[in-house]
């Protein structure tokens, strides 16, 4: 009869276990990480990030997939404003030999959201309605490094972006 209820109360606590490790594995991975998803300002689709933790986010990497779709405009918190134009101007030479220039780096504060619009190419506008785009940002908080990168995403394709505009255009959203 005691070895019993000894089993019962064992089996009780490893089950309390797994559910306490499933949710401190939830909340690490998936409860504070940033948002992304897409909107509208100005009559052009742009891409939005809002950080909901309470500590402050570096993303590291914008990928948009196909490539020749989409870019993120200025979303390097490296460089000024002077430079973000002189890159616009002359993509070719400025900031030739400057790491600073390479990639994406923002820096999301706690509770913050910034958005980036989202250029789009003559590909883009001859493309399906139905082709697929991902969005993809890499990220990663101050506090301590993580053992992998992590990341978040928009799945979405080229005619709801096209709608989106269209919405905008029309005054609806």
């Amino acid at each position: 009869m005691t070895l019993d209820v000894v089993e019962i109360i064992k089996f009780v606590g490893g089950v309390a276990g797994l559910c306490t490790a499933g949710f401190l594995i939830y909340d690490r991975l998936v409860r504070s990480r940033p948002i992304t998803y897409l909107g509208v300002s100005d009559y052009k689709a742009d891409l939005r990030l809002r950080n909901v933790t309470k500590e402050t986010v570096i993303i590291d990497e914008i990928s948009i997939t196909p490539k020749d779709f989409l870019r993120a405009a200025r979303a390097n918190d490296l460089i000024t404003k002077n430079e973000e134009r002189q890159k616009a101007f002359y993509p070719t030479t400025a900031g030739k030999d400057d790491a600073r220039f390479l990639g994406e780096f923002v820096i999301l504060k706690p509770d913050e959201e910034r958005r980036f619009s989202l250029h789009r190419f003559a590909s883009f506008e001859h493309a399906k309605d139905d082709e697929k785009l991902v969005i993809r940002c890499r990220w990663e908080n101050t506090r301590t490094p993580w053992f992998t990168k992590r990341y978040v995403k928009v799945r979405t394709t080229v005619g709801r972006v096209k709608k989106l505009v269209d919405a905008a255009a029309a005054g609806k959203v």
